[in-house]
């Protein structure tokens, strides 16, 4: 389960390809170069060891396929989309799953693909390749309400709620 700035993806039409998303979230950082010497007179390098470690920025290329019942409620679902990634400050992706929050900016849409056929059990399903960049910067935190036995609370339509930590 995923939410886009608090709000449960899945309500939107969103969903994301199986095995993307995962991947792109779970890749490690590059760091930083490091300050180093190389000594003529000393074998290796001689890397500073006392400042903190830097990372490059992660980029994250998850495919997002985007359902409808019609192309009304595609375009609006399209653009409820736009309006959560549309944020300057970024956006806040939080995984359940994994149990983490992803404070990223949308970058681009490389593709857009109306799947074939486009209508398939009286749906419309379409696939979008998203391209994210993750600064590292600490996102709001949210998590799953849970209760007294660490059990996660559901409202009454079996949706988790959430709760900002």
């Amino acid at each position: 389960m995923f939410l886009i700035n608090g709000q449960d993806i899945s309500s939107l039409g969103i969903y994301f390809k199986k095995g993307t998303i995962f991947k792109e979230l779970l890749k490690m950082p590059k760091p930083k170069e490091r300050q180093l010497n190389n000594w003529s007179d000393e074998n290796g390098y001689d890397y500073d060891n006392l400042s903190p470690t830097y990372f490059e920025p992660l980029e994250y290329n998850p495919t997002v396929y985007l359902i409808a019942n019609n192309l009304s409620q595609l375009t609006t679902r399209r653009d409820s989309l736009v309006a959560l990634l549309n944020d300057p400050e970024g956006f806040t992706l939080t995984s359940i799953t994994l149990g983490k929050d992803y404070l990223l900016r949308f970058v681009d849409s490389g593709q857009f693909n109306d799947l074939t056929p486009v209508w398939k059990g009286k749906k419309l399903f379409c696939e979008i390749q998203m391209k994210w960049i993750n600064n590292h910067e600490q996102a709001e935190e949210y998590g799953v309400l849970h209760d007294d036995n660490d059990v996660p609370i559901l409202d009454e339509e079996g949706h988790y709620i959430i709760v900002k930590k």
